[in-house]
C-alpha cells in the first residue's frame, strides 16, 4: 500500500472538517480536569489490591488530565487521559468533526520509538512502582486517535504500550513488557490491528479469522458512525490489560504514549478510573429469584421471598486454612430485614470458595427498599503497616406489597364476556389459574356464556403467594332488568305546584350500577309545558327501586284536567320493549286573588281603622304581607296623613296578588311660628310671626301662652320685650272653623345675659418719663373675647400693655362679648402728664477767655422763663427771660464793664409747656479776671 505524509491528510481532514461542521448532533459531554503525575496515580488510576509508590513523568503537563463522560459513545465512563497532544483540548468535547492536533514540542521514547519502527515525538510517560496484593494485575483502557480512518494500516503512526517490569509468575522477569495486547493474543492494540479495515473508508473487508487482519470486533467508528459527543474519529471497546504477577513483589510500570514520525494528529489513552487492582478475595452471588445488576446494587432480593447463596473466592494461600472477619452495611437492619450473614467465614486448607446463604425477611412494619453491603477485608498482607485487602458485594431488598387481583364488577351480556385482570404488588411475572377448565392466560376475551356462571382466577406471584379475585357473569333473561312502575301516593298534582311521586323497581340486574331512560307516552299534557320530569333513574350497585316526582307548571290558562302516561322501557336479548306505565293527572289552578277591601276617611282627631285582606282562588292556606310590614290578614291603622296600604296575599304554591286600600285623613291644622330678636341678649325685644297652615278649612284662633297659660297675645303676630336673661316656654295654639281642630306648638326662647366689660391700669397718673401703663381686665366672668383700641392700636387679650409717646389725654374702649355673642362697650380716658427738665448753673467766668463766659439756665419742655439777678446787697443787677433773642447773662453792666468776681444771687419763674409753674432761688459765683 502506498503511503502518504500526514501534511496531505492534514489538508483535506481540515477540508473534510469545514464540510461537515455543523451537520453532526452534540449527544454527549466530555469534562477534563488537569491533574499532576501523584493525583493521576494516587486518586485517580488505583483501585484495590495494590500500593503505589515512586510516581513519576515526563511529557508536556498538559497531556494528563483526569475526565468525565457523559451521554457519550465513549466505553470508559470516567478515569485518566494521557494524551500526545493537549488532554484538556476544548475541541477533544465535540463531534469528530472537531480536529484535535497539538504539538507540545516535547521529545519522543525511544522504547516506544522502538515499537513503531519511526521516531517519535510528544511523548508522555507516566512511570510508578507497584506492590501487587493479589496474584494478578489488571486495569481497563480504550485507545483512540484522530489517526482514524485516515491512516489504517499506514506505515507511520502513533504508538501507545503499557510496559511491564518485575518478577515473572512463570520464571524469570519482565523487561519492559508490553502487555496492551488484544484479548487471548501477543498482538499490540494499535491503530493498524484494531480498525474497520479500510484505509481512508467507512467501509471495509473485516475477517478477523485471518492472520494478520484487523480485529475490526473491537473498533468503534466514531467518524462514520453516529458521532456523540467526543471528538476522536475512531477508538477501540473496553479492553481489559492483564498480567500475573508475583504478590507483595515489587513491579514498575510505564503507562507511554507517542506521536509517530510527527507531531500532528492527537492520539489518547482513557484508563479507567479505579480500575488498576489487583484483586485476592471476590464475592459471587446466587440468588434464588431476580439479581443482575442495578445501578450500583449486585444482587436483587424480594422482601420474604428471596435467599442468595454468597460463594466467597479466593486466589492466593489456598493450601492455607484462614478466617476473614465479614463487615455489614446498609439500612437494612439484621433480624428485621435479613439473616444469616455470618460474623466470618473460614477456608479450609485447599479450599478456594466459602459460601454462606442469606434470607431477605418480610417486614411488615416498613413499605421501604432496603441495601445491604457485606464486605470482608484482609489487613496482613505482605506484612505492610495499614495495607488493607478488601471486597464488598452490595444487595438491594425490595419491599414488596401485597398481592391483589381485581376482576372488575360483575357483567351481564347476552352472547360472550371479556375480562382482563389487574394484577399488583407480589413478584412478577405472575402465573394465571382460571375455574372451570379455562385457560391460564392473563385474560379472558370473547368466552361464549352458556349461562350464569361465576369466573374465578388465582393468581400466584413468583414468590409463591396467591390472590384470588371472583366476577359473576349474567347469563341476560327477557327483559333484563324487568322495569316496574308505580304510584307512590296520589297520582295526581297541581299545575302550579307540588308534586306527583312515582317509582321504578328492577328485579334483575341488581349488582350493576345502571342507568334506564323514562318515557313519556300518551296524554293531554306536553313536557316542560305543562310539567317537569326526570329523563332516567339510576340505580347503584344493589340498589332495587328508586322513587322520583313528576312537577306541574304553572301556565296561568284556564283549563280542563290534563293528563300524561309515563312508561318504562326495559332492553331484552331481542330489543327493547314496553315494561310498564302509569298515569299521572295535572289539575288546573286558578290564579290566585286578593281585595283589601273598600277605601275610608276619618274625622278630626284621628281614630283608628281596621284592613282586612280576603284571599281567593289559588291553592289555600294563605299568607299575608302587609306594606307597613305586618303579617296578619286583618290589622289596625291610624294614620297621621293619607295613606294607602298594600296587602300581598301568597298560596301555598308561592304564587301571589295583591290589593290596596286608601286611609283620607282630615288632617288638624299644622301649628308653627317664628321669632327674631336684633341679638337676644337682656333686655330683648323678640318679635313673633305666626307660620301655622292647615288643609282642612280655614285658621280663626291664635293663642299664645307661657308656661301658666297666662295669655300673651291673641294675635297671629306680636312682639314682646323681654327684661332679664332666661329660657321662656312660649306656646302658640291654633284652630280652624271646620272641621273643629287645633294644634299647639311650644318653642323656646332664650335671653342671654349681657356681659359686664370693665379694666383698670398703672400707674395712674401715666407720665412721660414713665409712658408704660398695664391695662388689667376686670370684666365679667362670662366675657370670652376681649377688643382694646387705644392710641391708634388694638389687643384682643384681656390682660395688656401700651406705651404712650406723648403725654396727653387718650380714650381707650373696651369691647367685650360672651358665648352668646352679647357684648357691653366701655370707654375711659387715660392721662399721660408730661415732665420738664431744667438746669441751672452756680458758676461762669466771664474774662474773655471763651471758657463758660455766659450764665444762662436750659432746659427741655420750657415754654417761658424769666429771671433776675441780685448782688449781695439786693440791687437787681441783671433780668432776662426766654422770649429774648438771647436771655443769658455775661456778668457785665450795661456799659461793658464786668462786675467783680463775687457771690449773686438769682431769682426765677418757669413754666414748662404742660401748663406747669415753678419758682427757683439761688446763688451764683462770678468768677472775672480782675
Amino acid at each position: 500500500m502506498r503511503n502518504y505524509p500526514k501534511s496531505f491528510f492534514l489538508n483535506i481532514g481540515a477540508a473534510a472538517v469545514l464540510a461537515s461542521a455543523g451537520t453532526g448532533a452534540m449527544f454527549g459531554q466530555v469534562t477534563t480536569t488537569p491533574v499532576t503525575p501523584v493525583q493521576a496515580v494516587g486518586n485517580v488510576l488505583i483501585g484495590g489490591g495494590v500500593n503505589a509508590s515512586n510516581v513519576t513523568y515526563t511529557g508536556a503537563a498538559t497531556a494528563l488530565a483526569q475526565y468525565t463522560a457523559t451521554g457519550t459513545n465513549l466505553p470508559i465512563a470516567s478515569g485518566l487521559i494521557i494524551s500526545t497532544g493537549n488532554a484538556t483540548n476544548p475541541l477533544l468535547n465535540g463531534n469528530p468533526t472537531n480536529f484535535c492536533t497539538t504539538g507540545n514540542g516535547t521529545p519522543g521514547d525511544p522504547l516506544l520509538s522502538q515499537i513503531a519502527g519511526v521516531n517519535t515525538n510528544d511523548a508522555a510517560v507516566l512511570s510508578f512502582d507497584f506492590i501487587p496484593l493479589g496474584d494478578t494485575l489488571k486495569f481497563n483502557y480504550v485507545f483512540g486517535s484522530e489517526e482514524y480512518n485516515e491512516f489504517v494500516n499506514g506505515g507511520v503512526n502513533d504508538v501507545f504500550a503499557f510496559l511491564l517490569t518485575g518478577p515473572d509468575p512463570a520464571g524469570g522477569t519482565y523487561n519492559n513488557e508490553n502487555i496492551a495486547l488484544l484479548p487471548g493474543t501477543t498482538v499490540p492494540v494499535s491503530i493498524n490491528t484494531v480498525n474497520n479495515g479500510n484505509f481512508f473508508g467507512c467501509t471495509g473487508t473485516c475477517n478477523t479469522g485471518n492472520p494478520g487482519t484487523p480485529y475490526c470486533n473491537y473498533y468503534v467508528d466514531n467518524l462514520c458512525g453516529a458521532p456523540s459527543g467526543i471528538a476522536c474519529d475512531g477508538f477501540t471497546v473496553r479492553l481489559t490489560a492483564i498480567a500475573p504477577v508475583v504478590r507483595c513483589q515489587t513491579y514498575t510500570i510505564r503507562l507511554a504514549i507517542a506521536d509517530g514520525g510527527d507531531s500532528a494528529y492527537d492520539s489518547w489513552v482513557f484508563l479507567e478510573q479505579n480500575s488498576f487492582v489487583s484483586p485476592q478475595l471476590l464475592f459471587d452471588s446466587s440468588p434464588q429469584l431476580g439479581g443482575g445488576l442495578i445501578g450500583a446494587v449486585d444482587t436483587l432480593l424480594y422482601e420474604g421471598c428471596t435467599n442468595a447463596t454468597i460463594t466467597v473466592r479466593r486466589n492466593f494461600d489456598i493450601d492455607s486454612a484462614r478466617t476473614y472477619n465479614l463487615t455489614v452495611g446498609g439500612t437494612a437492619t439484621d433480624g428485621v430485614d435479613y439473616s444469616g450473614v455470618p460474623a466470618t467465614v473460614t477456608f479450609n486448607a485447599g479450599d478456594s470458595t466459602a459460601v454462606f446463604t442469606i434470607d431477605a425477611l418480610q417486614n411488615l412494619g416498613s413499605q421501604s427498599d432496603y441495601t445491604l453491603s457485606i464486605t470482608i477485608s484482609d489487613s496482613t498482607v505482605c506484612g505492610a503497616v495499614g495495607s488493607v485487602i478488601s471486597s464488598t458485594i452490595v444487595f438491594l431488598i425490595k419491599n414488596v406489597n401485597p398481592l391483589q387481583v381485581n376482576l372488575g364488577p360483575d357483567l351481564s351480556t347476552c352472547t360472550t364476556v371479556s375480562i382482563m385482570p389487574q394484577v399488583t404488588g407480589g413478584v412478577p411475572a405472575y402465573q394465571y389459574n382460571w375455574n372451570n377448565g379455562l385457560s391460564n392466560s392473563p385474560f379472558i376475551a370473547n368466552y361464549p356464556l352458556p349461562n350464569d356462571m361465576n369466573f374465578v382466577l388465582v393468581v400466584t406471584d413468583q414468590c409463591g403467594v396467591t390472590a384470588t379475585d371472583t366476577v359473576f357473569a349474567d347469563k341476560k333473561s327477557d327483559p333484563f332488568a324487568n322495569l316496574n312502575i308505580y304510584n307512590v301516593g296520589q297520582a295526581v298534582t297541581n299545575e302550579s305546584c307540588g308534586e306527583a311521586l312515582f317509582g321504578i323497581s328492577r328485579v334483575n340486574l341488581l349488582t350493576q350500577p345502571l342507568s334506564y331512560q323514562i318515557w313519556i307516552g300518551s296524554g293531554t299534557a306536553q313536557n316542560t309545558i305543562d310539567f317537569n320530569v326526570p329523563a332516567t333513574v339510576n340505580f347503584a350497585s344493589g340498589q332495587t327501586a328508586d322513587t322520583l316526582s313528576l312537577t306541574g307548571i304553572y301556565d296561568m290558562i284556564q283549563e280542563p284536567l290534563e293528563y300524561i302516561y309515563l312508561v318504562t322501557i326495559d332492553s331484552t336479548c331481542a330489543g327493547p320493549v314496553v315494561k310498564d306505565s302509569i298515569r299521572i293527572n295535572i289539575r288546573n289552578v286558578d290564579p290566585v286573588q286578593v281585595d283589601a277591601g273598600p277605601d275610608l276617611s276619618t274625622g278630626c282627631p284621628i281614630v283608628q281603622q281596621t284592613l282586612t285582606g280576603n284571599g281567593s282562588a289559588g291553592i289555600a292556606p294563605y299568607s299575608y304581607t302587609w306594606s307597613n310590614g305586618f303579617n296578619t290578614q286583618q290589622i289596625f291603622v291610624q294614620p297621621a296623613q293619607n295613606t294607602t296600604y298594600a296587602v300581598t296575599v301568597t298560596d301555598s304554591c308561592g304564587r301571589v296578588s295583591s290589593d290596596t286600600v286608601e286611609v283620607t285623613v282630615f288632617y288638624p291644622p299644622t301649628a308653627d311660628f317664628t321669632f327674631t330678636s336684633h341679638d337676644f341678649c337682656e333686655p330683648s325685644v323678640v318679635s313673633f310671626t305666626d307660620q301655622s297652615g292647615t288643609q282642612y278649612g280655614n285658621l280663626n284662633s291664635w293663642l299664645y301662652v307661657n308656661d301658666n297659660y297666662d295669655t300673651y297675645s291673641s294675635a297671629a303676630n306680636w312682639t314682646h320685650s323681654f327684661t332679664t336673661a332666661g329660657n321662656y316656654n312660649v306656646t302658640l295654639v291654633v284652630g280652624t272653623d271646620f272641621p273643629n281642630c287645633y294644634d299647639t306648638v311650644t318653642k323656646v326662647v332664650t335671653i342671654h345675659p349681657k356681659p359686664i366689660g370693665n379694666f383698670w391700669w398703672t400707674p395712674d397718673p401715666v407720665t412721660e418719663v414713665n409712658p408704660l401703663a398695664s391695662f388689667t381686665n376686670a370684666s365679667s366672668l362670662d366675657v370670652s373675647s376681649w377688643m382694646y383700641e387705644v392710641d391708634g392700636a388694638s389687643y384682643n387679650t384681656a390682660d395688656f400693655e401700651h406705651t404712650f409717646t406723648l403725654p396727653g389725654e387718650y380714650d381707650v374702649y373696651l369691647y367685650v362679648e360672651n358665648e352668646y355673642g352679647c357684648r357691653d362697650t366701655v370707654e375711659k380716658t387715660v392721662i399721660v402728664e408730661g415732665e420738664h427738665t431744667f438746669f441751672i448753673p452756680n458758676a461762669f467766668s466771664p474774662d474773655n477767655n471763651s471758657v463758660n463766659p455766659v450764665w444762662e439756665p436750659k432746659g427741655e419742655n420750657i415754654a417761658y422763663l424769666e429771671y433776675f439777678i441780685f448782688d449781695r446787697w439786693g440791687e437787681r443787677i441783671f433780668q432776662a427771660n426766654s422770649d429774648m433773642v438771647s436771655y443769658g447773662w455775661n456778668g457785665r453792666r450795661s456799659n461793658g464793664q464786668p462786675y467783680k468776681s463775687d457771690t449773686y444771687v438769682y431769682k426765677m419763674y418757669v413754666k414748662d409747656k404742660y401748663g406747669k409753674e415753678y419758682e427757683f432761688f439761688g446763688h451764683i459765683l462770678l468768677l472775672s479776671g480782675d
